[in-house]
C-alpha cells in the first residue's frame, strides 16, 4: 500500500481542527445508480457519503458540513462533500477536466473508474495522466484509487482492476478493492449476487434474472465505505505509534511529501527526461464552471438523458455545424465524444483553424459493449494560444442501422 504519507498529511491536518474538502472521480457506481433512492449520489446510502460523514463524526468543522456546495467552505471552517463522478466516462475525461467538479483546494480526493473497463481497452495512460494532475495540485490532496466489482463484463477481474493497481503503485496511491474482498465469496456462492448488486434494469442487458450485474446495492456500497474507514482507521493507528516513538514532529518530518516521478510509467526509460506539469483546461457540457459553448452553430443542440447529470452537444442532421474556440498551451487539443453500439450514432468530421486536410473522422458507433465516452488528439502540434475548432455531422456513418446522430461532450486542451 505504499508509504500512505500523502493520507497521514491529511489525516494530520484534521486532528489540527483544520476543514477539508473532500472528492469523487468516479463513474455510474460513485453516482449511486442501482440504490434507488431519491437522491443517488448525494444520500446517506452513497459509499462516498457514507465515508465523509464517517470523517466529519471524527473530524467536525466549525460548521454544518456541506454536501455539493456551489464552492469550497474552508474558509468558513466547514467541512465539504463534492461528488464529481460522471456515468459513462472514464480517466481520460478526469485527466483534462476534473477540475470542473471539485474544487482545487480539495483535500482527499477518490479514484473510481476502473470497474467497466476490460483488458482491450487502453486504459492506463489515461489513468496515469488523472493522477499526475490530482498529485500536482497546490492543496497536495491524499489520493485514494477504489477498485469495484462487477459481473457483467468479458473477464471476471475487469481491465481496470488489473490495470491500474500498477499504475497507481508507481505514484504510492493506495490501491482498495471490493473487488478483492467480495469476488472469492461470490465465486464460493453466487446466491449472494442479488445482496450485494442492484435490483432493476439499470444495467440494461448487463441485468440478469432482475439483478444489474454492473452497479453494487445498498449492501455493496455500505462493505466498500467499511472497508475505507477500515483503512483509515489503520492509518490513524500507524499514526499514533510514530507520532508517540518521535514525538510531535513537523508533519514534514513525520510524513514527507515525495515528488512525482520525472517519468511517466507508461513510457520508455529516458536517463534525463522530465515530464512536464501539465495544466488542463475543458470546456465541458457536464460543467457548472466551463459549459461548452459555441461560436458558431447551425443544426446542433443541447440534450440530457432524463433525471441523470449526462449533458451532451448533438446533431442529428448531416451537415449540421459547429464551431469552438479554444487556447493552448502545449499546442494539444482533444475532444471527447459518446461512443456506443446500440443508440445509432454516426460520424462527425472536426478540424482545427482552417485546416480540413488534417481533419479527423469521428466514429459514434462502436462494437464493444459499451456505451462510454471516448477522447481523440485532434491536433498535437499548434502553436500557443487561441484556436478554432470546427465539427459537421457527415452523411457516411458507420452505424450498420444508418444511425446518425452524434454526441459531444467536452472539448479539452494542454
Amino acid at each position: 500500500m505504499g508509504t500512505n504519507n500523502r493520507l497521514r498529511r491529511v489525516l494530520a491536518r484534521l486532528r489540527s481542527g483544520k476543514p477539508f474538502n473532500m472528492g469523487v472521480a468516479g463513474g455510474s457506481v460513485s453516482l449511486g445508480h442501482g440504490l434507488h433512492v431519491d437522491n443517488e449520489e448525494r444520500g446517506p446510502e452513497n459509499m462516498h457519503v457514507q465515508v465523509f460523514e464517517y470523517l466529519n463524526k471524527k473530524f467536525p468543522g466549525k460548521g454544518a458540513p456541506a454536501i455539493e456546495p456551489e464552492t469550497s467552505l474552508k474558509a468558513e471552517g466547514r467541512n465539504s462533500f463534492f461528488n464529481g463522478a460522471q456515468g459513462g466516462v472514464g480517466g481520460d475525461y478526469f485527466s483534462m477536466c476534473f477540475k470542473e467538479h471539485f474544487p482545487l483546494d480539495t483535500d482527499l480526493l477518490f479514484v473510481e473508474t476502473g470497474t467497466w473497463l476490460h483488458s482491450q481497452l487502453f486504459v492506463q495512460r489515461p489513468f496515469e495522466l488523472m493522477l499526475r494532475g490530482f498529485l500536482d495540485l497546490k492543496s497536495e490532496p491524499a489520493v485514494i484509487n477504489l477498485q469495484g466489482i462487477a459481473l457483467s463484463f468479458p473477464q471476471v477481474v475487469t481491465g481496470g482492476n488489473f490495470q491500474q493497481p500498477g499504475v497507481a503503485q508507481f505514484y504510492d496511491v493506495p490501491s482498495l478493492s471490493l473487488n478483492n474482498a467480495l469476488m472469492p465469496k461470490i465465486l464460493e456462492k453466487p446466491s449472494l449476487i442479488p445482496e450485494y448488486f442492484a435490483t432493476g434494469d439499470e444495467g440494461g442487458d448487463t441485468t440478469v434474472n432482475g439483478i444489474d450485474r454492473r452497479h453494487i446495492g445498498l449492501k455493496g456500497h455500505t462493505l466498500f465505505a467499511e472497508i475505507v474507514k477500515a483503512y483509515f482507521e489503520l492509518q490513524l493507528c500507524e499514526m499514533d505509534r510514530i507520532e508517540e516513538e518521535f514525538g510531535n514532529e513537523d508533519i514534514d518530518k513525520l510524513y514527507p511529501l515525495g515528488h512525482l516521478p520525472r517519468l511517466l510509467a507508461t513510457e520508455k526509460f529516458h536517463e534525463t527526461k522530465v515530464t512536464p506539469r501539465i495544466d488542463p483546461f475543458c470546456q465541458s457540457m457536464n460543467s457548472k464552471k466551463n459549459q461548452l459553448a459555441t461560436l458558431h452553430n447551425d443544426g446542433w443542440r443541447e440534450w440530457n438523458w432524463k433525471d441523470k447529470p449526462q449533458h451532451y452537444l448533438i446533431a442529428d442532421k448531416p451537415g449540421s455545424k459547429v464551431t469552438f474556440e479554444i487556447e493552448t498551451a502545449l499546442g494539444v487539443v482533444q475532444i471527447f465524444f459518446l461512443r456506443s453500439a446500440v443508440f445509432k450514432l454516426g460520424n462527425a468530421k472536426c478540424w482545427v483553424n482552417d485546416d480540413v486536410d488534417q481533419a479527423h473522422v469521428l466514429e459514434g458507433y462502436w462494437e464493444e459493449p459499451f456505451n462510454i465516452g471516448r477522447s481523440v488528439d485532434l491536433r498535437t502540434d499548434l502553436p500557443p494560444g487561441k484556436h478554432k475548432v470546427h465539427c459537421e455531422l457527415m452523411a457516411e456513418t458507420a452505424d450498420p442501422a444508418g444511425g446518425h446522430e452524434f454526441r459531444i461532450i467536452s472539448l479539452m486542451s494542454i
